[in-house]
């Protein structure tokens, strides 16, 4: 054998080659069995990620054990007879392997985990002495998840139903695995009777770099503020905490992405108000209702005034499909001075900005937009409601192709019906290669179609993508006559898209032209 086969670094390489490119558990297998030398690395890699569950190691006992069917997610289970430790010794060879595990949902894990547990060995514990990497997505019997816990474990995903005795088992989650890195945790249903154990849960983690759950109380969140090491933070907040009767303040001082759901904006702004010098890459706030001008306002300056505005990249705020206004109303349009709160972040990369009753901003304003982050790559402005005539005209196209070379991705309503000057004059041919993605909302568009294919055509020159807020809808005979102006502009815009192509198509002939005519000269 060449010696460069007996470095354990090159055979971890040929082995997870193998692997990822040929899904090689044959080849693994096939190695394993070649020599000593291969056997171990390659086993190793076989076994590594269970992602049938436990099932594969099951196999491995005795066959006049248990009826188990031969399914990659078997449904049926019957013990034929009582467990020893002697069938424990072929899996344990294998178990010891395990790196990463998913349990699914099955309705025979009540019946196989309990006799695990039962039968398993004193001197072994755990069960998974390497395990890094758990997925539990069996909702019920949660309790069980105690078999497969050890300290080794730094990612951890959780999907349970908020039953008091699985919430009764967070506590002892956070000590068995006290070195978490990534915990997810969802639950199928409202866990606000657990809110103390999550809480107590919660308070007992120290390592996290990733956090997706929802957080019960104030204590709870001021723990994970003061996490040293925590960079992504993805939760909800009850809907009764209250910001304002404790001081504290939020460090948070190493996190670089947050995405938070509230009910009311107050609640958002009161977070932020509590926060200083965040160090924030990525900030998204979802808003389960409408918002007045004021509130948004007021939200913007707490954002502006909490995070740096040197590291902010990628700023979206939902406000929500729900339209509690009920009509267009300029007392909660987003206008130009709201966004202008946010201009103090220079580094803006994405942008989205919510809203139902849509926004009060012309083509003056989306050219401050524009001066202020020519850098921007994702612009989105999505106007959820039908009800606000839009401010913005098409000439907002070519102030975003003209100040905005990199952009890629637009969202936008406008007013299509009025088609600006063509480029002559006093304008200056204006060609913008970034933009890929398209999306107009539900705005106004009349015939003939092709005088807006060909203004837009002439500005984006590798558009494949237009769209409009009807294009992943199915219209039924209720919605023909309820949308019936909506479904009548995409329909336009959906001429629009069919144009786009063949005037690329047209335009890339006419310089190949011109090229050989000047090569010609």
């Amino acid at each position: 054998m060449h010696r460069c086969l007996m470095i354990s670094e090159i055979l971890e390489n040929i082995f997870d080659h193998l692997r990822r490119k040929y899904r090689g558990i044959r080849f693994l297998a096939a190695l394993a069995r070649t020599c000593k030398t291969f056997s171990g690395p390659a086993l190793d890699y076989m076994w590594a990620d269970l992602r049938s569950g436990i099932f594969n190691l099951l196999r491995c006992m005795p066959q006049d054990l248990f009826n188990l069917p031969k399914t990659p997610f078997p449904q049926h289970f019957r013990l034929l007879r009582p467990i020893v430790a002697s069938d424990w010794e072929r899996p344990l060879v294998y178990a010891r392997r395990i790196k990463s595990i998913v349990i699914h949902p099955s309705p025979i894990i009540p019946d196989i985990f309990p006799a695990l547990s039962a039968s398993l060995p004193g001197d072994v514990q755990p069960l998974f002495p390497r395990l890094t990497s758990l997925y539990w997505f069996h909702p019920e019997d949660l309790i069980w998840i105690r078999l497969l816990l050890s300290r080794q474990i730094t990612f951890l995903y959780i999907l349970c139903a908020p039953s008091n005795t699985n919430l009764s088992l967070f506590p002892t989650i956070a000590r068995t695995c006290s070195g978490l890195k990534n915990l997810t945790v969802q639950f199928r249903g409202d866990a606000g009777s657990g809110r103390l154990a999550l809480s107590s849960f919660l308070r007992a983690l120290d390592t996290l770099e990733s956090l997706s759950m929802p957080i019960p109380d104030l204590e709870a969140l001021h723990h994970i503020s003061r996490i040293p090491g925590l960079k992504h933070l993805t939760t909800s907040l009850p809907d009764d905490i209250s910001f304002t009767a404790p001081v504290f303040h939020l460090p948070f001082i190493a996190l670089e992405r947050i995405d938070l759901p509230f009910n009311e904006i107050a609640h958002a702004t009161h977070f932020f108000r509590k926060c200083s010098g965040l160090t924030l890459k990525h900030v998204d706030i979802d808003l389960n209702s409408c918002s007045t001008t004021t509130a948004t306002d007021t939200l913007y300056t707490a954002l502006r005034d909490a995070c740096s505005h040197s590291s902010l990249v990628i700023l979206s705020i939902d406000h929500g499909e729900f339209n509690s206004v009920g009509t267009a109303n300029d007392a909660y349009m987003i206008n130009i001075y709201s966004v202008r709160l946010l201009f103090s972040f220079a580094k803006l990369t994405s942008l989205s900005l919510a809203s139902y009753v849509g926004f009060n901003i012309d083509d003056a304003g989306i050219k401050e937009v524009a001066l202020a982050w020519p850098q921007i790559l994702v612009l989105r402005l999505p106007a959820l409601g039908e009800y606000a005539e839009p401010q913005l005209s098409l000439y907002c196209l070519r102030i975003l192709a003209e100040r905005c070379q990199s952009l890629a991705e637009l969202e936008v309503t406008l007013d299509a019906t009025l088609i600006p000057e063509p480029e002559s004059g006093s304008w200056t041919r204006v060609s913008q290669s970034a933009l890929s993605d398209l999306h107009i909302g539900q705005s106004p568009i009349s015939q003939p179609s092709l005088h807006v294919a060909r203004f837009i055509s002439a500005l984006f020159s590798n558009l494949s993508g237009l769209s409009t807020n009807r294009s992943h809808v199915e219209d039924d005979p209720e919605a023909l006559e309820e949308h019936e102006e909506a479904i009548a502009y995409h329909n336009i815009w959906m001429e629009v898209d069919a144009q786009l192509p063949v005037l690329s198509a047209i335009r890339e002939e006419e310089r190949l032209w011109a090229r050989e005519e000047l090569g010609a000269q």
